[in-house]
């Protein structure tokens, strides 16, 4: 199913550091994320799953929604990782869309990618490219033949 959502020009932001399961993180065309705390500091120390990321997302102690009361209130509590972080990155993706909106989605992979923050000690890439953010980088100024 997941495949055929790729087929259909979906983009899936997916948490690359998943104990449980390895899907969706084994697609090659998913945008894997890790997690970082405010400091840059990784969440995961472990290996990553079935491969490693592609870039970084804040994604410690960030309130979530997990159910609601009886009264018909959202409960909320802080949560911590990968998921989260995929989160934040569809976030910022957004917000490039929106300032480029006839880039094709490829294109906006390739600019968040081209803008984002190093990692101290990120030896070997282990934590991809970098936490992904939003920059005021006009997209005429990238080179973005997708």
């Amino acid at each position: 199913m997941l495949g055929q959502l790729v087929s259909w020009k979906f983009r899936l932001v997916v948490a690359a550091w998943e104990p449980t399961y390895r899907v969706p993180a084994e697609l090659t065309e998913a945008f894997a994320i890790g997690a970082v705390d405010p400091g840059l500091r990784p969440l995961h120390t472990d290996p990553y799953g079935p491969r490693r990321p592609d870039a970084l997302g804040l994604g410690a102690e960030l309130s979530s929604c997990v159910g609601g009361t009886e009264e018909g209130r959202s409960k909320y509590r802080k949560v911590s990782g990968a998921g989260q972080a995929a989160a934040y990155v569809s976030g910022v993706g957004a917000l490039w869309r929106q300032a480029h909106p006839t880039l094709s989605p490829k294109a906006i992979r390739k600019l968040m990618l081209a803008n984002t923050l190093e990692i101290p000690n990120n030896e070997d890439s282990m934590l991809g490219a970098g936490l992904v953010r939003f920059t005021k980088v006009s997209a005429t100024e990238q080179s973005m033949e997708c």
